[in-house]
């Protein structure tokens, strides 16, 4: 078999669907979880570490639309993966800071390096200049020259680049030798121009893709992973974004918790003929983007921080361990020209880093683990690399937390903090506005932001929070839908009770809860939708659970509670529902969850609806 994989950016990577019925809890010092598990629907659908199971959430600040490097605005990605049965698996992985020239219009960057066992080329050139006029390159050790001679003759080819006589190549590498035949060194320039030239903007593939084709992590197959997170107004509103080449060894520990205690021996778990590198030795590459405008030496002090996120899961970086962090800001007021006598220097000041030094701690952490949950098993060149065995880091992270768990349940069981900020900053409708709120749960929140697109122009406001049963609905109604002030809310809700996301729940509680929804609606003057329960055959993260007789029958009593009330009933299930009783195949990736093309047949269900409502005495 001889397979080239792409990352193009007009196609949404499948593996980047959420699963985001859940309930959030505390973990460690700095870790989240949430308590239903969400398995892949197909064992090729391997989740990121915020959806898998129960939601492992890294720190404290919150991520970019994408969770990835590509939400600091410009940034592209884009992967070319080489495959030959199992005597061949590496690749080419490019971070593209911006879709400019960028030996014209440099970005300021800095270098940092944790332990210097590596063959990062065009280092001591970022160093001494502090700027980056190359896109970044990741790839196996023995490709990097090949890579960077592949990576000089593209750019100089491009127009504008007929007068240069010298540029750095930045080309970061891991050893990828025992799963790939590291010595046969196939990169071609095709390659590296594949990785160049399709470039997602958005979600970034992960797992073993691109330079993380043939990487091993703690003896588990690793790969490429990212994580991205946004700081607060008040601290600047930046966006730090991290991406990661895992090749490296330790203790793997999760949101604080030593789970390498509790899983089996990556060597006996796979079978491999030969160990792969577990015992601390091997290498990554981390690097750093951020729209926060930082000089070279505030971007060193940044990719400092980022060795804190990598420590965090169990690596010492131990002598072997080739450990390098590439950072840069794309701020447009720092871009910098080669032809200019000065060069700007705008910087965020000393005292208001430590917001920024956070970011890149989470999002490195969150992004080595986003590239162990994404990886498949591999069988190589040297032996096998399993896949991290998801199941049994749930449950060693379920055990640690059990008291955390009902703390955070006591704490804020309807999660009424989850949009508080956001609803005191939502402006009061105007006069003639008719303002929509979009009430629900994963189903509501993931429109708009993992797919589909909610209703561009419309004053619409969305307040789904995943995993949300009725009875956390009902809690929260008052602040998330009386609150704004809304003509109209359409209530999409009750999956999770079916599921059992809060425990039992019957068709007869849902209906009550959505009922007394409907009352305080209609006490504060505000119309109300409600939409069918989308169709399903069952749960990923409960798989015991056969929702079909439920669904029906919560339907039916809505259709008959909307004509008797005369409310709205808005019925998606007709519209989605298969010869099976299940979500249509091309409506959704995981049977639960619409994607854009769900979204789309929803949308104008949804329009109709609302006008319907409104044109309501």
């Amino acid at each position: 078999m001889h397979e080239q994989r792409g990352n193009p950016s007009c196609v949404k990577n499948h593996r980047h669907k959420r699963f985001r019925h859940t309930l959030t809890i505390v973990v460690a010092a700095f870790g989240l979880l949430n308590l239903a598990a969400a398995a892949p629907a197909s064992s090729d659908a391997r989740p990121r570490a915020r959806d898998a199971g129960i939601g492992i959430v890294i720190g404290t600040l919150p991520p970019g639309p994408n969770n990835a490097i590509t939400d600091v605005a410009g940034v592209g990605v884009g992967h070319a993966t080489l495959i030959e049965g199992t005597r061949i698996h590496t690749g080419v992985t490019a971070i593209v800071p911006h879709a400019g020239n960028l030996f014209r219009q440099r970005v300021p960057a800095a270098i940092v390096v944790g332990n210097g066992f590596g063959k990062l080329v065009g280092v001591t050139q970022v160093q001494e200049l502090g700027e980056l006029e190359t896109p970044i390159l990741l790839t196996g050790t023995l490709g990097v020259w090949k890579v960077a001679d592949a990576l000089v003759d593209h750019l100089l080819r491009q127009p504008g680049m007929d007068k240069v006589y010298s540029i750095n190549p930045v080309v970061g590498e891991t050893n990828d030798g025992y799963l790939s035949d590291i010595r046969a060194r196939p990169l071609t320039p095709a390659l590296v121009k594949q990785a160049l030239t399709r470039l997602s903007h958005g979600a970034v593939e992960e797992g073993d893709v691109g330079a993380g084709a043939g990487t091993v992590a703690f003896g588990w197959k690793g790969g490429i992973g990212t994580s991205s997170r946004v700081l607060a107004a008040t601290d600047g509103g930046y966006t730090v974004g991290a991406l990661v080449q895992s090749n490296f060894g330790g203790q793997l520990t999760i949101a604080g918790v030593p789970v390498w205690k509790q899983l089996p021996d990556p060597v006996e778990y796979a079978r491999a003929a030969a160990a792969p590198p577990a015992k601390g030795d091997g290498s990554i590459m981390i690097v750093v983007a951020t729209d926060a405008p930082l000089d070279a030496a505030a971007l060193q002090r940044l990719a400092r921080r980022a060795l804190v996120g990598l420590a965090r899961t169990g690596s010492v970086m131990s002598n072997g361990s080739g450990d390098y962090v590439i950072a840069f800001s794309t701020a447009k007021d720092n871009l910098r020209s080669p032809d200019a006598a000065t060069q700007p220097a705008r910087s965020v000041a000393a005292e208001h880093m430590t917001p920024l030094f956070q970011a890149v701690a989470e999002a490195t952490e969150e992004a080595i683990l986003n590239s162990l949950f994404r990886a498949h098993t591999v069988h190589g060149f040297r032996g096998t690399a399993a896949a991290l065995p998801l199941d049994r880091v749930l449950d060693a992270l379920r055990r640690e937390n059990m008291l955390a768990q009902a703390e955070q349940r006591l704490a804020d069981w309807p999660d009424l903090s989850h949009y508080r900020a956001d609803n005191a900053r939502l402006a009061a409708p105007a006069a003639n506005e008719n303002r929509v709120v979009f009430f629900g749960d994963s189903i509501t929140a993931s429109w708009g932001h993992d797919a589909g697109e909610f209703f561009p122009g419309k004053p619409y406001v969305n307040r789904g929070i995943s995993g949300q049963t009725t009875p956390q609905m009902l809690v929260r109604f008052a602040q998330d839908v009386v609150a704004l002030k809304p003509r109209v809310v359409v209530v999409l809700a009750g999956t999770n009770d079916i599921a059992g996301n809060t425990g039992p729940a019957t068709p007869r509680m849902i209906e009550d809860n959505l009922a007394a929804m409907a009352a305080i609606a209609r006490d504060n003057g505000i119309k109300v939708v409600f939409a069918s329960i989308l169709p399903t055959t069952g749960y990923p993260w409960r798989t015991s659970v056969r929702p079909v007789a439920a669904i029906r029958e919560v339907n039916t009593w809505l259709k008959a509670y909307c004509t008797r009330e005369k409310l709205v009933y808005l019925d998606y299930y007709s519209a989605m529902v298969n010869k099976d009783d299940g979500l249509r195949a091309d409506l959704g990736d995981d049977g639960v969850h619409p994607n854009a093309a769900g979204y789309a047949v929803m949308a104008p269900l949804a329009q109709k609806a609302i006008e319907q409502a409104l044109a309501q005495p």
